[in-house]
């Protein structure tokens, strides 16, 4: 199986779990510049899913820093 397929199998799985533990649980929310309503789960999601992603496929240094 591709290293790719793999990281994004643990991605999902990492998220799966934070979803699982407030699954049924009144989530506070905000929404956000388009509208959409977007709670702390969510964010703590794409952070997971962003770690496991950088964590297998580093940037090189200085790559897509902003001047």
């Amino acid at each position: 199986m591709p290293i790719e397929r793999k990281v994004g199998i643990r991605a999902a799985k990492k998220a799966g779990s934070i979803l699982k533990r407030y699954y049924g649980k009144k989530i506070p929310g905000v929404k956000n510049k388009g509208g959409s309503l977007v709670t702390d789960v969510d964010l703590w999601c794409n952070e997971a899913i962003i770690g496991e992603i950088k964590k297998n496929f580093p940037l090189p240094p200085g790559f897509g820093n902003r001047t």
